[in-house]
């Protein structure tokens, strides 16, 4: 059966689509890339904004009116939300892959073992969250916190490093809540093929000693760390429910680059929270001048249906959203020109992920990527390269092989 599958968000749906592919790919089915060419469409769904679940509804209804007779599979957040009449089967998030494949008559689901055109391979530790953040739809539409087998997820790991997998992104909704994240790194590292470890997204308040010395002393844990910050003021963190000050994560981030000199930080930031002011605004912009930090990743505050903030009073208007987001993509254009410029001349570790017009692509150790010149390499190597310049405009650093 020919299958066309959309994948919409987080890691964690990118993991579990990439799950339902390979177990669908072990049972004999086909996969196309385009949706009109194919028997059965599935749709992994996401709606942390309101843009990104009206990319989903608009293709949905795009399917429908031009292929009203192509079998439709819609799964995960929006599900959770509302049903969508469009669709011949409605998944939510819970069991959500074992039941995709039972649709299809699979029983037995085994671990990943291959990813579709990736070198890194997503891991899967954890699921759900509790905090409920004012802003976050998540913990509405996932399970509560749960932590995966341990064991079973060495085995993953073990699967993925024998099919010549050598660089892991550790992921789930509330990474941090994994209890033995630490111990986790390590085991994993002991596995002689996995080369690279990563974690995906971390909290603040939940990076301990413990993964701060993985991160210095293990030389496969790579020296990255993606921390949100939302708001530099603490007025907007508390209406947001975020269980740090400004200050803590200052201190915190400080203090792991003084342990760390070459990690790389980067973070997520909301702009125009309701009743945030310019003083606000401007606090943020502090924050983040005080930090080492070379990317940021802004996004205009979107108000979802059954969260706290939803209901909240001082809606700022868009045009400010826009002009506040505008100002933080210039600063972190400057942010990454300030930390690239410490590693001009310096020499770097590159897993190649592809290659193009007489160059190839990849990230370095601390997540730069990187744009070897005047060499194809291929993909799946782990190179070490020299720093030349940088492409700030496209946040891409321009090296050559040594």
């Amino acid at each position: 059966m020919k299958i066309y599958l959309k994948t919409y968000g987080c890691k964690v749906n990118q993991y579990e689509s990439e799950k339902i592919r390979y177990n669908l790919l072990q049972n004999g089915h086909k996969f196309v890339s385009n949706y009109k060419d194919s028997d059965i469409i599935i749709i992994n769904s996401c709606i942390v904004t309101a843009k990104s679940e009206k990319k989903n509804v608009d293709l949905i209804k795009k399917i429908k009116q031009s292929n009203p007779d192509k079998k439709l599979i819609v799964a995960g957040c929006l599900v959770e939300k509302n049903c969508i009449k469009e669709a011949d089967l409605n998944i939510n998030n819970d069991n959500k892959i074992k039941k995709i494949l039972e649709y299809f008559n699979i029983k037995t689901i085994k671990n990943i073992a291959e990813y579709e055109k990736q070198t890194r391979a997503f891991l899967k530790i954890q699921d759900g969250c509790n905090q409920y953040c004012s802003y976050c739809i998540i913990p509405y539409l996932r399970d509560e916190e749960k932590n995966f087998d341990f064991n079973g997820i060495i085995d993953e790991a073990n699967d993925l490093a024998l099919n010549n997998y050598k660089e892991i992104v550790l992921t789930g909704i509330h990474l941090g809540k994994y209890d033995r994240l630490a111990s986790l790194m390590k085991e994993i590292s002991k596995i002689d093929k996995i080369k690279r470890i990563r974690l995906s997204s971390i909290q603040i308040n939940e990076i301990n000693d413990e993964i701060v010395n993985q991160i210095k002393s293990n030389k496969k844990v790579m020296p990255h760390l993606h921390i949100s910050l939302q708001s530099g003021s603490n007025k907007i963190l508390k209406k947001m429910n975020r269980p740090y000050s400004k200050e803590y994560y200052i201190d915190k981030v400080k203090e792991i680059q003084k342990k760390i000199p070459e990690i790389g930080i980067t973070t997520d930031v909301i702009v125009g929270f309701p009743k945030e002011t310019d003083k606000d605004f401007r606090e943020t912009v502090d924050v983040l001048k005080k930090l080492n930090i070379h990317r940021v990743h802004v996004f205009p505050f979107s108000k979802r249906k059954n969260t706290k903030a939803y209901r909240m009073k001082g809606d700022i208007d868009n045009s400010i959203k826009s002009q506040r987001a505008r100002i933080i993509r210039k600063l972190s254009k400057k942010l990454f020109e300030n930390f690239v410029t410490k590693f001009l001349g310096e020499k770097l570790n590159v897993l190649v992920e592809s290659s193009k017009n007489q160059a190839s692509y990849g990230y370095s150790e601390n997540y730069l990527r990187c744009k070897i010149e005047s060499d194809i390499i291929k993909s799946n190597e782990i190179v070490e390269i020299k720093v030349k310049s940088y492409n700030s405009d496209k946040r891409l650093v321009i090296t050559e092989k040594v």
